[in-house]
């Protein structure tokens, strides 16, 4: 009966979690919204966040949420804060944003109140944007919530409805060449999702780019490019090794429990 009761909950919290989607999604920008976003080299921007959440070994509910900023177009570290979060809503595919965004939110306002001239103008997030079956991932909700120009970076494709990681769309991995070299993904209905971008000619792996508020997909993927060094972009591989670094310093006991 217990666990009845649970996937009643879950359910419940599914069709309200929608609604909530659905009824933010009305003020999604997906188009540019800033000078700097439509320059060659995108002169004026200064600083690029991003942030990714890390779980202690054997637990998916204990982590640490990593905030990191890069100058641009340096990419050097500028500032970084890591704390430790406990999630407590379940992880549902399609509803990460109501698990993580709360505290990406509580970083990012913690940075304005002790770091203001480090906030960023746009942010990275281990995640999707429009990617996402109602066109609404976290990327979208994080951006929508703070009004700041944000994008989705996702190491793994989201597969839903025609979109899979099938024999077409390794062949569209295979076609990318060189560094900023993209391919579209499209749902069902035709409508652009998101991409599969080429973000270091190294890579054979691309990175999936959607967009989370305030940029149109030619420009976030321009952007992701300019702040790569490796497959994931600077401001988000930093954040994962950052948090990543400070779950390793724990004390085994901490661990544990």
């Amino acid at each position: 009966m217990a666990g009845l009761v649970g996937l009643e909950g879950n359910e419940k919290k599914q069709e309200e979690w929608e609604v909530s989607q659905l009824s933010l999604r009305i003020n999604l920008v997906t188009c540019n919204s800033e000078k700097w976003q439509d320059l060659p080299e995108f002169t004026g921007l200064t600083y690029v966040g991003g942030i990714d959440i890390s779980f202690i070994k054997n637990s998916n509910v204990d982590a640490f949420v990593a905030l990191v900023v890069i100058q641009f177009p340096s990419l050097e570290v500028v500032y970084r804060q890591c704390e430790a979060v406990k999630l407590k809503e379940p992880y549902i595919p399609g509803f990460l944003a109501f698990r993580e965004v709360d505290h990406c939110i509580v970083m990012l306002k913690n940075l304005q109140k002790v770091k203001p001239e480090f906030y960023p103008q746009a942010v990275f997030l281990d995640g999707n944007g429009l990617l996402h079956p109602r066109k609404f991932g976290l990327a979208c909700h994080l951006g929508v919530k703070m009004d700041v120009p944000s994008i989705g970076c996702a190491k793994n494709l989201f597969q839903m409805e025609n979109i899979a990681r099938d024999e077409n769309h390794k062949n569209q991995i295979d076609s990318l060449k060189y560094a900023g070299d993209y391919f579209k993904i499209f749902d069902k209905d035709g409508d652009v999702l998101g991409a599969g971008l080429k973000t270091v000619d190294r890579s054979f792996k691309p990175i999936y780019v959607s967009i989370g508020h305030k940029f149109d997909l030619e420009t976030a993927c321009r952007l992701v490019t300019k702040c790569s060094k490796y497959r994931e972009p600077e401001p988000t591989r930093w954040a994962d090794i950052f948090s990543r670094e400070v779950i390793r310093k724990l004390p085994c006991e901490s661990i544990e429990n």
